[in-house]
């Protein structure tokens, strides 16, 4: 049976970011023996967008984001679903009140995402609604960080257990379609 590939998108490779970008990378050799095939896919700044190279595991080229913002997140779920179809995992480790706004279009797009995202308290109803309901139609898990004045450490904790409850269920389903 081969293990799942689990594939991290990153929003944000600030303090947050880094921090779990290090825990994974330095975690996989871990993540495999429980076989979970953990993964950073991209990491994306405001203006650089760095992809895995596939030929050099946990190595990224760069590219630079060429779209205005109103493109930048459509040309980048395009990437994702053309590139990593399954198992992604979105992360946003950014405090940008915009990239909340469309979190229930990530879910949309085939998407799990766990947000570090300190903005999340000002979701409108309409909005947390919208996300409450995209993650059961799409059948994606949503997660957010409630307390956002802990350390960066705790946050990125906070993320890493996550990706492994999401990764788990991953290996479920995927047992489970090849069972039947």
């Amino acid at each position: 049976m081969s293990i799942p590939k689990i594939n991290i998108v990153l929003f944000g490779p600030g303090k947050i970011g880094s921090l779990l970008v290090s825990e994974v990378l330095k975690n996989q050799t871990k993540y495999l023996e429980i076989e979970r095939d953990i993964r950073v896919s991209l990491v994306v700044s405001s203006s650089l967008v760095f992809i895995e190279n596939k030929k050099n595991k946990n190595a990224w080229d760069v590219s630079f984001i060429k779209s205005s913002k109103s493109e930048r997140i459509t040309n980048i779920v395009s990437y994702i679903q053309n590139n990593n179809p399954e198992n992604v995992i979105l992360i946003d480790a950014t405090n940008s009140s915009e990239l909340i706004n469309e979190y229930a279009y990530f879910i949309q797009s085939g998407l799990n995402l766990i947000s570090l995202n300190k903005n999340n308290s000002t979701l409108l109803q309409r909005q947390i609604d919208e996300i409450r309901i995209s993650s059961e139609v799409y059948l994606k898990r949503y997660v957010e960080l409630k307390n956002t004045s802990i350390t960066k450490e705790k946050a990125s904790e906070f993320a890493l257990q996550n990706i492994l409850k999401i990764a788990q269920n991953v290996s479920f389903y995927t047992t489970a379609k090849k069972a039947v």
